[in-house]
């Protein structure tokens, strides 16, 4: 039991993250995914907002965030589980935490869309510890900015609002095959289904909110204080109480999300498509936006069983796609949140598998040619 309520904390932000966060060289600063709710035009906080009411920093709502390093969109999910790790060494940089990572998760628990064009963000510390907890940064607004002013402390990974952090409360599309979709009240109903489909929610609530992922290493440990206060409906999932892990989160109560399932008509890759794909050695290896070369390559190589690649393009494809680096080359998951591939964690089989489409391929082993 403790090892299955683990994979369901694992699955709360590795699929993030699940895919919102794009990962090919555009400027991500901002949570651009079909789930988000739009600014609120009438908010004082509207990063339209004219010159003459900037944003002031200093009056954030959100300022205890969380962080670790992120690249194009990507979270480094090596550096992430370093988080809140007693075994450091003493390593100044054991934990990495960068700009781009505190700048994303400001901007979705404040609901901005402020860019590095807008402000600074500097003094970075990975803490006391150097294993992220209770780190801290500073931003300032640019010289200039037409949307903010001032400057601001923020704290990072410590005391985060969690009711914030999953503050899109709308989760739209959760795609999900035809046989259970045909059924899915009496499937919810289903006492033996519960962990099932609480695995398969989360994992759309880190669709919703990306900067989950960032907190992917201790959301696995607590997810045995969330799993079992969780219940649903085919159009509403309610947390009852969350944990405080020590200090991370302020805990909250009666968190309430909207679902709303479809059927899974997406393209599905299978085994015919993925095996043997191996890349000429001359290929790009930067890891550089997430080693966006590889990707590019390995959609290439891919199968097109069905002519796929007509619905799914290669930026789409580099969209909900990460990569991990392997002793004998890398792997390429093909993670949640597109309309168009099917994707999820590559966990989630362990736990939620009857939901899932049988003989799909999330993951994709690439070799490098010697």
């Amino acid at each position: 039991m403790k090892k299955l309520l683990a994979i369901l904390g694992v699955l709360t932000m590795m699929s993030t993250t699940s895919s919102v966060v794009v990962a090919c060289g555009e400027d991500n600063t901002s949570d651009n995914s079909s789930n988000n709710k739009p600014v609120d035009p009438e908010s004082p906080t509207d990063p339209n907002t004219p010159n003459e009411d900037l944003i002031d920093l200093a009056k954030l709502q959100y300022k205890n965030l969380p962080a670790g390093f992120m690249e194009a969109g990507a979270y480094d999910r090596n550096n992430g589980k370093n988080l809140g790790s007693e075994n450091n060494e003493n390593q100044v940089d054991f934990y990495k935490i960068n700009s781009e990572s505190v700048l994303f998760s400001l901007n979705q628990m404040n609901k901005l869309s402020l860019s590095s064009d807008d402000v600074d963000i500097s003094e970075i510390s990975n803490g006391e510890s150097h294993n992220g907890y209770g780190g801290v940064a500073v931003i300032k607004a640019k010289t200039g900015s037409k949307k903010a002013k001032g400057e601001a402390s923020l704290i990072l990974n410590q005391s985060i609002d969690f009711k914030a952090l999953v503050g899109n409360t709308n989760l739209d599309n959760i795609y999900i095959k035809e046989d259970i979709f045909n059924d899915l009240e009496n499937q919810m109903k289903n006492e033996s289904n519960m962990q099932a489909f609480a695995a398969f929610i989360i994992e759309q609530i880190g669709v919703a909110n990306p900067a989950l992922e960032a907190l992917a290493t201790p959301m696995m440990y607590g997810a045995a204080g969330i799993i079992p206060n969780t219940s649903f409906t085919p159009t509403e999932f309610n947390i009852s109480k969350t944990p405080s892990l020590d200090g991370l989160f302020v805990a909250a109560q009666d968190l309430v999300f909207k679902t709303k399932f479809v059927k899974d008509d997406r393209v599905v890759l299978t085994s015919s498509d993925t095996q043997n794909i191996q890349l000429n050695k001359t290929v790009n290896q930067d890891s550089k936006n997430n080693y966006i070369e590889i990707k590019k390559a390995a959609y290439n190589k891919l199968g097109n069983t069905g002519n796929w690649k007509s619905k799914v393009d290669v930026n789409e494809f580099i969209k909900y796609s990460r990569v991990e680096k392997k002793e004998s080359g890398y792997t390429v998951y093909v993670i949640s949140g597109s309309s168009k591939i099917y994707g999820h964690d590559v966990l989630l089989p362990f736990v939620a598998g009857k939901l899932l489409v049988a003989n799909a391929v999330v993951d994709i082993e690439v070799t490098i040619a010697a």
